[in-house]
Formats: C-alpha cells, structure tokens, sequence
C-alpha cells in the first residue's frame, strides 16, 4: 500500500512537471521570432543595432508576447481547477479568443515600457545613479503588474488594469516574493541551466501568479 501511495504521488508530480513543460514549449515556439530578437540584442556591439533591435522587441510585444502569455495563463489555470486539459487545442483556442484583448492591454504594457526605458537611458546616459536606482525599483514593480495584468486578461473584459493593482496591494508580500523568486529563478536558469529555458523559463512563474489570483478571489 505504502508503494503504491508512493507511485501515486510520484505520477502526479511527473504530471505535472510534463504539463509544464510542453505548455512552456508551446509557448516558445509561439514566440520564435521574439527569441530571435533577444538573442540578438544580447550580441549586439553597437547602440544603433541595440536601439533598432529594442524597437522590435516592444512592436512585437503586444502582437506576440502578451497574446501568448495570456494564453499560457489559461492553460495552466486550467491544471489548477483540475480541468480537463488538451495542451495545444486548449492553448490555441486560448490565443486566438483572447488576441484582440491582449493585443490591446500589450499595447498599453509596450508603450509604458518603451517610456521608462527612454528614462532609464536618460538617467543612465547623464550619471544618475539615484534616477537609475529609482527607474530599476519601478521596472521591478513593473514587471510583478505586468505578470498579474497578463494572467488577468481572459478573466476581465474591463477594469484589468485596476484588478492587477488590487491584487498586487491586497498581497503585498507575496507579490514581491513573486517578483524576487522569478528574477533568481530566471537567473540561475540562464547562468547554469539554460536547457531548462525551453521547458520551464515562464510556466511555473504563471502558476506562482495564479495562485496568488485566486487566493485572492
């Protein structure tokens, strides 16, 4: 009995590590041309290439990006209600209901990106390493309000914005943990575990922010 509770337990976790895995693929793949983009930023030797590459990044943020993060957001809300789950249909389906929604709030999200990165090169090009310490703090809480406004996408029709900020208040603390957890995770996989970025790079970050969502509901 006790081996046979402990195979259970061992197919649920393996269940749910699979899930993970070939939902974060489906959503890499939908995101080829962005990874293109980023890899090639990272190469790049010139401030002109930069630019012209970052331009790219936050034209095809909310064409690509968002669309595919919400619709990741779906699929894996539905591991948590315990739904029945067709990955890629259900992706799919997901992707193409929510786009125009999505294409929209990534709009908004690119268009106050593409504002505070201007500002951050500012302070950065003039040495203001307080504005650059200040712009930083924002972009930290930037990226947590972006997470829980994609997450929040195929749940609101309207008012996503103001639902992302209560949920960020109303949890304080865990909203931060988020934010610090994804960054060393995010972190430690491209330093040492890159191979994993393929499987595991935003799933199990979506699945920290839904939690936090649904205690919240």
């Amino acid at each position: 009995m006790q081996q046979a509770g402990m195979m259970g337990r061992f197919y649920v976790v393996a269940e749910w590590v699979a899930r993970f895995a070939f939902s974060n693929l489906i959503w890499l793949i939908v995101n080829i041309p962005i990874v293109f983009l980023f890899v090639n930023l990272l190469l790049a030797e010139t401030i002109e290439v930069m630019v012209t590459l970052i331009v790219m990044l936050l034209v095809t943020m909310p064409l690509l990006f968002i669309p595919s993060i919400t619709a990741l957001s779906t699929v894996v809300k539905a591991f948590l209600t315990k739904e029945e789950v067709h990955l890629l249909k259900d992706f799919l389906l997901a992707y193409r209901q929510n786009y125009k929604k999505s294409m929209k709030t990534g709009g908004i999200l690119a268009l106050a990106l593409a504002v505070l990165l201007v500002d951050f090169w500012y302070a950065a090009a003039y040495q203001h390493p307080m504005l650059s310490s200040i712009f930083l703090l924002i972009a930290f809480i930037g990226f947590i309000y972006t997470l829980y406004v994609c997450v929040l996408v195929p749940m609101f029709d309207t008012k996503i914005f103001t639902v992302a900020a209560r949920c960020m208040t109303a949890h304080p603390i865990l909203s931060l943990s988020i934010g610090i957890i994804s960054f060393v995770y995010l972190y430690v996989i491209f330093q040492w575990l890159p191979v994993l970025l393929l499987f595991f790079c935003t799933s199990p970050i979506i699945f920290l922010v839904l939690l936090v969502i649904m205690k919240h509901e």
